[in-house]
C-alpha cells in the first residue's frame, strides 16, 4: 500500500524563491513547469505505486527568465532540492 513519492522541496533561492544568482549577486526569476502546471515549492512532481508499476518517471521544465530581464551578462546558478520517500 506505500508509494514512492518525490516532492520539489527546496530551492537556493531566498524564501525559496525560484531564483538564480551571478557572482555580482544579481538575481533573476525563472519558473518549473510539470506539463502545463506551475510547480511550487513542496508540490509533489512524481508518485510511483509499486503495485502498478516498477518505474516512473516525470519531465520538469525550467523556464529562464525574461530576456528582458536580463541586466548583466555572466554565470547564473542556482539549486533546486527534490526529497525522494516512501508514504501510505
Amino acid at each position: 500500500g506505500s508509494k514512492v513519492v518525490v516532492k520539489l522541496t527546496g530551492t537556493s533561492g531566498t524564501n525559496n524563491a525560484f531564483t538564480v544568482k551571478n557572482t555580482e549577486g544579481e538575481e533573476l526569476a525563472y519558473t518549473v513547469k510539470n506539463g502545463t502546471k506551475n510547480v511550487n515549492v513542496g508540490d509533489t512532481v512524481l508518485t510511483v505505486n509499486p503495485e502498478s508499476a516498477t518505474t516512473g518517471s516525470a519531465t520538469l521544465d525550467f523556464n529562464a527568465p525574461d530576456a528582458n530581464s536580463i541586466k548583466y551578462s555572466g554565470t547564473y546558478s542556482g539549486t533546486v532540492t527534490f526529497t525522494v520517500s516512501v508514504e501510505n
